[in-house]
């Protein structure tokens, strides 16, 4: 991951989908959110090869899109 983003300052990742919910199979895919400090909005990135998808989000965006009713502002 951190030669996806070695141009960027990452803030947070964690892993989501079936590895975060551990019912990961052999067909699944890795789920990474990062959270960047230096874009703006959201990005979805998929890297076939290593069969990870990345959804990246700006800090700003990150900080004010609501997650399951609850706002993250520890950034």
């Amino acid at each position: 991951m951190l030669k996806e983003f070695k141009n960027n300052k990452i803030l947070l990742a964690y892993y989501g989908g079936s590895t975060a919910y551990q019912n990961k199979t052999n067909k699944s895919d890795t789920d990474v959110i990062v959270v960047l400090d230096d874009i703006q909005g959201a990005q979805h990135i998929t890297n076939e090869e290593k069969r990870i998808e990345y959804y990246v989000f700006g800090k700003k965006y990150f900080i004010e899109i609501p997650h399951k009713g609850h706002y993250h502002t520890g950034l």
